[in-house]
């Protein structure tokens, strides 16, 4: 059972990610009522007719309980991923090495396929490569046309589709992939309030959103390592900043991280802009 926030007048607001728990106008309700100011809607998961279904129950609870409560749409932006194995994954032990391959196929016990074509041209030696939210990590020690060689630095299992990073390398992926594109117009449809932008990277990342955004204001996830290297400039091209802690955790040192939120949110307040902290918030009351 959830319950009423006792001061609506506070200044800190609570953002609710919409899921299957509460896909009802029920559900929805009663986190309004419990103090939800945004629900945000992930547009990596669910169809449209949700997400339209969940716009509306927020919209319509809201009004009746007399509240204003915002639509976030997070756009899902490029998503690396490994491909599959034939045993739906590997075993990679420390000091063994692999190889990194660009297309998305089937790998093998010591081939893992990236499923990004520009691999070889955009990740140098030496260069670390994260897989399974930074639970396996590589370092690149030689290359060739075909691929990477890399060299096990933290052993663990990858299994079939896990997601894998490059803190190190500038990538020559786009920022906005077709999807994103139709799901800005799709927000555009649904008058939405703001839009989270993710893999952003520089401040023209944030200007091609906010270009097919419209009138609708951005909020740039800071999640990757080259987003923190750009800061100053990615808070000038946008409305707010959402410190993406989890996805931050896998491409900088994770001691580092509080200092790094610390930062991040006192720029932001320092030029006025909306600042956001999101993601593993109550991780360290479950594991």
């Amino acid at each position: 059972m959830l319950y009423r926030f006792p001061d609506m007048h506070r200044h800190t607001k609570i953002i609710a990610t919409m899921g299957p728990a509460v896909a009802g106008a029920g559900a929805v309700r009663e986190l309004i009522d419990a103090g939800m100011d945004v629900a945000r809607l992930n547009l990596s998961h669910g169809d449209y007719d949700l997400h339209r279904s969940f716009t509306k129950w927020v919209r319509e609870e809201a009004d009746e309980l007399d509240r204003h409560v915002a639509i976030l749409f997070d756009i899902q932006g490029p998503k690396l991923r490994v491909g599959t194995f034939p045993e739906g994954g590997i075993e990679l032990e420390l000091g063994e090495s692999v190889t990194l391959v660009p297309d998305g196929g089937t790998g093998s016990d010591d081939v893992v396929p990236c499923g990004y074509g520009e691999l070889v041209s955009d990740v140098e030696m030496g260069h670390r490569v994260v897989l399974a939210d930074g639970m396996i990590r590589l370092e690149v020690v030689d290359s060739n046309p075909d691929g990477l060689v890399a060299e096990v630095r933290m052993g663990g299992v990858l299994t079939d589709n896990k997601g894998v990073a490059f803190p190190d390398s500038v990538l020559s992926v786009p920022s906005l992939t077709e999807k994103d594109e139709a799901d800005l117009e799709f927000a555009s449809e649904l008058e939405v309030d703001y839009i989270a932008a993710s893999f952003v990277r520089t401040a023209a990342d944030v200007k091609r959103v906010a270009d097919l955004a419209g009138e609708v204001p951005v909020i740039s996830k800071i999640e990757l390592a080259q987003a923190y290297e750009n800061l100053d400039e990615i808070i000038e091209a946008s409305f707010g900043v959402m410190v993406a802690r989890g996805d931050l955790g896998v491409q900088l040192p994770l001691e580092r991280i509080p200092l790094i939120q610390a930062e991040i949110l006192e720029k932001t307040n320092a030029r006025g802009r909306v600042s956001i902290t999101a993601t593993e918030m109550l991780e360290s009351m479950t594991k």
